[in-house]
């Protein structure tokens, strides 16, 4: 079992990089109104915070995950998605803090009307 563990990790990291991959082929695919709405998403990000996953479903709902260093961090990027308009209406789907000290973790959806 011990001599399987790296070739294990290795799987996992060729499914991730696949994932991203396949992602990646997606966003090009969706052509420049989405990359023109994740620019600004970008350009509205909060100080300090900073996303580890977006992923866009074949729906058009936009999944953000990411970390950030208060719930008011959280809350300003909800707000700023709402006035983007462009992205759909967010909803917060998840926001904790792992262990007393760190960076939050956050999720939000965005589903177009």
């Amino acid at each position: 079992e011990a001599a399987a563990a790296p070739a294990l990790r290795l799987r996992a990291q060729i499914a991730r990089i696949s994932r991203e991959i396949a992602e990646g082929q997606r966003l090009r695919a969706s052509g420049p109104r989405a990359e023109a709405a994740l620019a600004e998403l970008a350009g509205r990000l909060p100080r300090s915070s900073w996303l580890t996953a977006l992923e866009i479903a074949g729906d058009g709902t936009l999944r953000i995950s990411g970390r950030a260093p208060a719930f008011e961090s959280v809350g300003s990027l909800l707000a700023q998605l709402e006035a983007m308009g462009s992205v759909g209406t967010p909803a917060l789907l998840d926001a904790q803090r792992p262990g007393r000290t760190g960076s939050l973790r956050f999720q939000i959806e965005t589903r177009r009307p």
